[in-house]
């Protein structure tokens, strides 16, 4: 990974005082808000650490195409630098991701894990998604022929086909998101020592159920639940069910 990121750069929220600290990593474009309504409640019986990964919140861009496995090590060295030895981590998406990394290549780093609608595995582009990149090399095609008012309108038209996270992103961020969601953590799934819980909302559109029981199958001590009612953000659509499932698998004490 690129060695000068400025890791005391990274932003943070650090909560409560007791027992295995819990490490919250948020999906792409989150930010230490993002998991509230599940990092507030433990920060009760558990140090909480929230942080905007780089790109997000408030922490600086990388200044390189970073891909997953840079994102893991940035954030192992952070938590060294912070005297973070043992954590359980709580991961949403993106953030999965790096968890998975995170228990694959540190596995006595990593004590608990949960993966909320996580990414990981590469999804098979459906057929609107091939219809728009039909669209934008066409439109890369004539953009190299062609030049002025019409260029500039062609590539406008072509920055309107991305996602909304592809659309939010800076330049940098942009070929960030290209490359991760193109790798595939197969293998590293199936060496993860570390407990999981995977949580899934039964509507999540963005990373679909059948992608969870995959993983299921892969990580060796996992558990798998679906989230009636909610979607990519449980935690949001369906908050307390959510915690109950991530408090009871961290072991917390009953309080209700």
């Amino acid at each position: 990974m690129q060695t000068d990121y400025p890791l005391e750069s990274i932003e943070h929220v650090i909560d409560g005082v007791a027992g295995t600290p819990v490490l919250f990593l948020h999906g792409w474009g989150g930010n230490t808000n993002t998991m509230n309504s599940l990092s507030q409640p433990i920060s009760s019986h558990r140090k909480t650490v929230s942080l905007s990964m780089p790109g997000f919140g408030s922490s600086p861009d990388p200044s390189e195409e970073w891909g997953s496995w840079d994102y893991v090590e940035a954030i192992h060295q952070w938590l060294n630098l912070n005297g973070f030895k043992k954590i359980d981590i709580v991961s949403h998406s993106f953030g999965g991701r790096v968890a998975i990394g995170l228990a694959h290549r540190y596995p006595n780093s990593v004590n608990k894990m949960v993966l909320i609608g996580s990414a990981g595995l590469v999804l098979p582009r459906s057929s609107r998604v091939w219809v728009k990149l039909l669209i934008a090399r066409t439109i890369n095609l004539f953009g190299n022929l062609v030049r002025g008012e019409f260029n500039e309108k062609l590539q406008a038209r072509k920055s309107k086909l991305g996602s909304a996270d592809w659309i939010a992103a800076s330049p940098i961020m942009r070929r960030i998101l290209g490359r991760v969601i193109r790798e595939e953590l197969s293998f590293e799934m199936r060496e993860i020592k570390a407990q999981t819980l995977l949580l899934w909302g039964i509507n999540d559109t963005a990373v679909p159920v059948k992608l969870g029981k995959r993983m299921n199958q892969l990580i060796q001590h996992s558990k798998f639940t679906i989230l009636p009612n909610a979607g990519h953000y449980p935690f949001l659509d369906a908050p307390g069910k959510t915690l109950t499932e991530v408090w009871d698998w961290l072991e917390l004490p009953s309080v209700w």
